[in-house]
């Protein structure tokens, strides 16, 4: 856990996130409900959420922040330039090219999910005349010393996010439970030993 843990928190240190920021995740998988973790640890407290599993935006719910199911992708229309930073954690084509709508002139995207096609649409025009950042994330550098402290003084919580442990001789059934289950998971655990 602590591993997407500092994954989250690289995004947050790139972002150069404040408390007074406005801020917008898409996606709340594993790494996004990790990047959500560590912005509330940072202190933000204007968060939005967006996924399509509506199982996941319960439990992004449970730390107080607004949630939108974007199954309907006009739904990121309502919230054209609506945020500081936008942290895109879903690696989805669509969410990634939703970036640049909604983030504000001047403000910050952090591209922290790997998208299953190499190549994703931008509105460069749009992205240009809002003169805004985008930041990239591919794992994180020397983190796993704040991850332990927030972990340790409580501030962040990861076992809220396990969603289900397996013995290490059912690691094939754990695999199989994740892929099916995919809209119900945030994290799966393997107990050894």
């Amino acid at each position: 856990m602590f591993e997407p843990l500092s994954v989250g928190l690289w995004a947050t240190e790139e972002a150069d996130l404040r408390p007074e920021h406005r801020v917008a995740i898409l996606g709340v998988g594993t790494i996004g409900m990790m990047t959500l973790q560590s912005v509330l640890a940072i202190g933000a407290i204007d968060i939005t959420v967006f996924d399509v599993s509506d199982f996941k935006l319960e439990v992004a719910k449970q730390f107080g922040v607004k949630v939108v199911n974007s199954k309907d992708s006009n739904v990121f229309k309502e919230y054209s330039n609506a945020f500081d930073i936008v942290f895109e954690t879903a690696g989805n084509s669509l969410t990634t090219s939703n970036t640049v709508a909604l983030v504000r002139t001047g403000g910050k995207i952090v591209l922290v999910g790997m998208p299953i096609k190499d190549e994703n649409v931008l509105n460069t025009n749009l992205l240009i005349s809002k003169e805004a950042t985008i930041k990239t994330v591919f794992r994180y550098a020397n983190m796993y010393p704040r991850a332990l402290q927030l972990v340790s003084s409580g501030k962040i919580k990861l076992k809220s996010l396990i969603t289900k442990y397996f013995e290490f001789d059912q690691l094939l059934q754990a695999f199989e439970y994740a892929v099916k289950n995919n809209d119900k998971v945030i994290k799966v655990m393997i107990n050894i030993g």
